[in-house]
């Protein structure tokens, strides 16, 4: 499994690199450095250092503009469009962002790099295809969570620490298909990644939320149809780096 993880790991580093001169990169560089903050994070592609949360958000844009991600390819025939959700760019955005913020080693890079890659695709594996077709992004709505469980693992945060981080990063998830074809699109992707490393830290700080997010009713789950949502379930699920993915 690692071995298969360090190579979704370095084609999520090239397409970070590949659209570090994009415009829309290149615009959200120029924004953060007029805020002069001080930087602790690398930017692939660029000689300045930001905050880790801005980082994140710039590499994650960088990583999913050009649209040239790995993608967690369908397992049942009633997922929509033969895939479920660009799982790494998010996820790795976040961890490299906060793996260089905190001087975590390369293996423990990994090892939350494959937690939150894991997290992102057993949710896109168990959320209702309404999610989708109702026109929310997964990359960007339940990416978040894989790079909230990636902050949570480089942090070592407890369990019901961990359950924290997940509830605020439910409230941070978002992300709308209408974006496609323009730079909101990317925008998915970073905004993920951000609310990821903010959902983390904020629960290593104390900051509480719901701990139980995905069963609540009122929780992280498909919009609610005429007959009341659907619950999120993760049974019989395979884990995405087991598998045959794009």
């Amino acid at each position: 499994m690692r071995e298969t993880a360090k190579l979704h790991l370095l084609d999520g580093l090239a397409t970070m690199l590949g659209g570090a001169n994009e415009k829309s990169s290149l615009l959200l560089r120029r924004r953060f450095r007029r805020e002069k903050l001080t930087g602790e994070a690398t930017v692939l592609g660029s000689l300045t250092k930001f905050s880790a949360e801005h980082a994140a958000l710039i590499n994650g844009v960088q990583g999913h503009v050009l649209d040239y991600d790995d993608a967690q390819l369908a397992t049942l025939p009633s997922r929509p469009m033969g895939q479920q959700t660009h799982p790494t760019t998010p996820v790795l955005a976040a961890a490299l962002a906060l793996a260089e913020s905190r001087k975590a080693t390369g293996a423990a890079l990994l090892t939350a790099y494959i937690v939150g890659l894991e997290v992102a695709c057993r949710l896109g594996d168990a959320v209702d295809p309404s999610h989708y077709l109702d026109g929310f992004h997964p990359t960007g709505t339940l990416g978040a969570f894989g790079a909230t469980a990636a902050g949570a693992q480089l942090l070592k945060l407890s369990p019901r620490s961990i359950r924290h981080a997940l509830g605020i990063a439910g409230t941070l998830a978002s992300g709308l298909r209408a974006n496609r074809g323009t730079m909101a699109k990317g925008l998915n992707a970073g905004r993920a990644a951000e609310n990821g490393v903010l959902a983390a830290t904020l629960a290593a700080d104390g900051f509480t939320a719901s701990e139980n997010i995905f069963d609540d009713p009122r929780g992280f789950s498909p919009p609610p149809a005429a007959g009341g949502s659907t619950p999120i379930s993760c049974d019989s699920v395979s884990p995405f780096l087991s598998a045959n993915q794009g």
